[in-house]
């Protein structure tokens, strides 16, 4: 029987026999599957985390066809790599703490410190996660000070940080079998020694190479840094931290990259670490290719983990309006469409076009090079491999219907080696329905991105921030008359016409917790540094969202903390594809939560009338459903 392969399953397949072909044999990948039931077992498929029928689990990479040839595998994908979004830092290399220089949060320009909220909650009893980089656990914003009656001693406000990086060792999470742990206890250890990050073998400044301040410490400290560093105090400074730094599967210990199955262990670890307290949980990173909707294996599998009362996801919605990396256009029968692909030196790993359309549609894809020569021709249900000096230059792969959209997919690769310059990308209408076609050029993250000629700036939201769920954060800056949205942040709509991003948040130059680094020979720490980007608008939501869950003293069910905040957002003359349903009011979400619970009967949910906690999952038009097709 013939395998119907996921395209970037094939091209890891092709990439391995091409590069490493004597690494095949004996080769341990990642993946993620959609099995029939919660309770399939699969010979060969070791899973590690289950999200209703979603699974994340480790397959030998010589067994993935008879993998995916097992009647309970409805759908098998390789992992994708997610980064850090590219932010504007603002400051210059660190100064020394106390000294008048640019990390000061009193600069001109950049966001300024705020009274105390007027409200009494503070994040104190909730969780506050974050996955990111470079955790400064040592940085005073995230430690607690002795209190003044002698009842608390302080210490660290770290439950506990996952450093993903390495394998197995004693310290490893159990259920997940790589990387480390560090505890509370462990960290305040490390808290008492001249040098806590040698103490514990983690430093942040490995994550910061250039001295700019860590994306993990910066985010994490507009999330929940107390402000005893001086920098501007977060919505929820009494939160408890939980931390996971990312890996991906062929990274070195020093990159910022991480990729999908780890992602999902890594939320899985904070939810169920985290216990029955209410947890929300930022991330601040993303990639561009993919069907720009909630079918994604991925972000179903974090709706399905936020069926639980009690958690919520905050997602950056990316910062991708201006970066030229999405292209679109309505289909005609009969008439070609052409598309500008051009590629510029360092060319240092394989540039990728995602192309998605309808599946009533039928469309053939020509890949025409520089110089005009056509390189491949792709009718539906087509692959082509295109060599120079025996070397491979150019892969495409032509799915019909993917089984999480049903759409159809292109999926063409540059290699390094391929020719640079501006490629076209020749669009073939054949039998045409419905005409919407959309493209995307994936992120690289090593040398020089690759661009579209003539680029649409919507449709370009982070694809992990598209589910039913989870919360898509755009940035706007708060400094400007209007309040316009930064120019850097992404615009909606999804794919499938569903609003996202779901509201926005300050994102431009917002000042926060700064990583150590050693500057001069001696150790500069507890600073603040000034970054622009919507992961600095997310983690603003996620404290909001902390704050939330206090003052409910429930543990709200994420359905209700999307309608709190949607519905309380203050409207945006710039529109919703690019503000959402709004600018983040909290004030307002919590006089909306408040009248609420008046109104609600005693024992009952206050936006339902009912029990949330024993609640069924509910119908929705913003749902999609995990329909069961049986193809990868």
């Amino acid at each position: 029987m013939a395998v119907d392969y996921d395209p970037h399953l094939r091209q890891l397949l092709l990439t391995t026999s091409e590069r490493q072909p004597q690494a095949a044999h004996g080769r341990r990948v990642g993946v993620i599957a959609r099995l029939r039931t919660p309770e399939s077992e699969v010979p060969g498929l070791d899973v590690v985390v289950r999200a209703g029928t979603i699974v994340t689990a480790r397959v030998d990479l010589d067994a993935v066809t008879e993998v995916r040839r097992h009647p309970d595998v409805l759908s098998l994908k390789r992992t994708h790599h997610y980064l850090p979004h590219d932010v504007v830092v603002h400051d210059a290399p660190p100064s020394v703490p106390g000294v008048p220089g640019p990390q000061c949060a009193s600069e001109a320009g950049e966001a300024k410190a705020t009274d105390a909220p007027p409200w009494p909650w503070t994040g104190r009893g909730t969780v506050v996660g974050l996955l990111d980089w470079g955790f400064d656990v040592a940085h005073v914003d995230f430690v607690r000070p002795p209190a003044a009656d002698g009842a608390d001693s302080g210490g660290s406000r770290f439950l506990s940080l996952w450093d993903q990086r390495g394998g197995r060792t004693p310290s490893s999470p159990p259920a997940y079998g790589y990387g480390r742990v560090f505890d509370t206890a462990m960290v305040n250890r490390a808290l008492a020694q001249p040098n806590p990050y040698e103490f514990l073998d983690y430093d942040p400044a490995q994550s910061d190479p250039y001295g700019q301040g860590t994306h993990g410490t910066h985010t994490l400290g507009i999330a929940c840094g107390n402000g005893r560093s001086g920098a501007p105090r977060s919505l929820a400074p009494d939160a408890s931290i939980l931390a996971v730094h990312l890996r991906a599967d062929d990274t070195s210990p020093y990159d910022t990259l991480a990729d999908s199955v780890r992602i999902l262990e890594g939320v899985d670890w904070i939810f169920r670490t985290a216990g029955d307290r209410p947890v929300v949980l930022s991330m601040s990173l993303g990639r561009v290719g993919g069907p720009h909707d909630g079918t994604p294996l991925v972000v179903r599998a974090l709706d399905a983990l936020l069926e639980v009362p009690g958690r919520q996801i905050v997602c950056s919605a990316g910062n991708y309006f201006a970066t030229a990396q999405h292209c679109s256009a309505q289909l005609v029968e009969g008439t070609p469409v052409e598309w500008g692909w051009t590629v510029e030196p360092p060319h240092a790993v394989d540039a990728e076009m995602e192309i998605w359309y309808p599946a009533a549609d039928e469309l053939t894809v020509e890949l025409v090079a520089p110089d005009g020569t056509l390189a491949a021709r792709l009718p539906p249900g087509a692959e082509g491999v295109v060599r120079d000096a025996g070397r491979v230059v150019v892969s495409g792969f032509h799915r019909r219907t993917d089984p999480g959209s049903g759409d159809h997919v292109v999926d063409l690769f540059l290699w390094p080696g391929a020719p640079q310059g501006t490629w076209r990308v020749r669009l073939l209408p054949g039998r045409i329905e419905r005409g919407e076609v959309h493209g995307w050029i994936e992120r690289a993250h090593r040398g020089r991105q690759s661009r579209f000629t003539a680029p649409d700036p919507l449709f370009t939201t982070n694809t992990l921030c598209n589910g039913a769920r989870t919360l898509a954060v755009a940035a706007f800056d708060q400094r400007a008359p209007g309040e316009p949205p930064g120019g850097f942040s992404s615009a909606g709509p999804a794919r499938d016409l569903r609003v996202k991003p779901d509201l926005a948040a300050p994102g431009v130059a917002i000042t926060a917790a700064r990583s150590s680094a050693p500057v001069d020979g001696r150790r500069v720490r507890d600073g603040v540094t000034t970054m622009s980007g919507t992961s600095m608008a997310a983690p603003h939501v996620a404290a909001a969202v902390a704050v939330l869950f206090e003052a409910a003293g429930r543990p709200l069910h994420s359905d209700e903390i999307t309608d709190l905040l949607r519905s309380t957002a203050r409207p945006s003359p710039a529109g919703r594809d690019r503000m959402g349903h709004g600018r983040l009011d909290v004030g307002a979400a919590l006089a909306r939560l408040a009248e609420l619970e008046r109104r609600a009967p005693a024992g009952d949910a206050a936006t339902t009338g009912t029990d949330r906690t024993s609640r069924p999952r509910p119908d929705s038009a913003n749902r999609t459903p995990d329909e069961a097709t049986d193809d990868g």
